[in-house]
């Protein structure tokens, strides 16, 4: 082997020695966030962490002190930004809810279209939940605790304004924030994907138009979904209860 061939991977490790310091955290979780979809994060060390980084095991334990705070960062960075507009966004809108709900798909559509990884956190945390609880309870205060009470707020308002017809706002959105979780579910622990693959916009643009069904106010559909034991249409379903 010749000196300039010896020298290569000594090159290497100097010139990702010489990054700013600014950019590490982002490859430490890049890093993580590979490791731990690949092999579960029970069996990811800071060892092949800081390997696959191009790091020492120090330069990770500088940036994170304890591999759940790798967990944290990783939620934050791909979702909390998105969770924390997301609920400002609800709760300062004024007007049919369906308007910011719009927005707001369309503003989610967009981020999954210019992302590759957008998916990949909540793919993490439906893998890892069974033996990870404390994934979930960091998924739900870095995003649930954030965007569902200011969505329930939104559709209470537009209940009250007389925007959308007379709905419970809790139960609401949760069918509003269920297809999206369900989407992944069925595509990441059942494999079961689109022909398509897993199409976001797609997905996003279908559940509007549901929604905006769901939610119109009209009378025969007030009348049908707030008493549906009186509706003539269902008279022909046997009671499952």
């Amino acid at each position: 082997m010749t000196k300039t061939e010896t020298s290569k991977p000594q090159n290497a490790a100097r010139s990702k020695s010489r990054r700013r310091p600014e950019e590490r955290p982002d490859e430490i979780l890049d890093a993580a966030l590979e490791l731990f979809l690949a092999q579960g994060f029970h069996r990811t060390t800071v060892e092949q962490i800081a390997r696959a980084a191009q790091l020492s095991k120090g330069a990770v334990y500088l940036y994170f002190p304890a591999k759940p705070d790798l967990l944290v960062a990783l939620v934050r960075r791909g979702v909390g930004g998105m969770a924390d507009h997301a609920a400002a966004l609800l709760r300062s809108h004024q007007g049919d809810p369906r308007q910011a709900l719009r927005k707001l798909f369309a503003q989610i559509g967009q981020r999954a279209q210019q992302n590759p990884n957008f998916a990949k956190v909540p793919r993490l945390i439906l893998h890892e939940v069974p033996t990870s609880p404390e994934l979930a309870e960091i998924y739900r205060t870095e995003v649930l605790d954030k965007v569902l009470p200011a969505l329930v707020d939104l559709l209470a308002r537009g209940v009250a304004a007389g925007h959308i017809r007379r709905l419970d706002p809790e139960m609401t959105a949760r069918c509003v924030v269920g297809p999206m979780l369900a989407h992944l579910l069925l595509s990441e622990i059942f494999g079961l994907q689109p022909a398509a693959g897993l199409q976001w916009q797609s997905l996003l643009e279908t559940q509007l138009s549901l929604l905006d069904a769901g939610l119109a106010r009209t009378a025969d559909a007030a009348a049908r979904h707030t008493n549906p034991v009186n509706d003539p249409e269902l008279s022909h379903v046997p009671d499952l209860l």
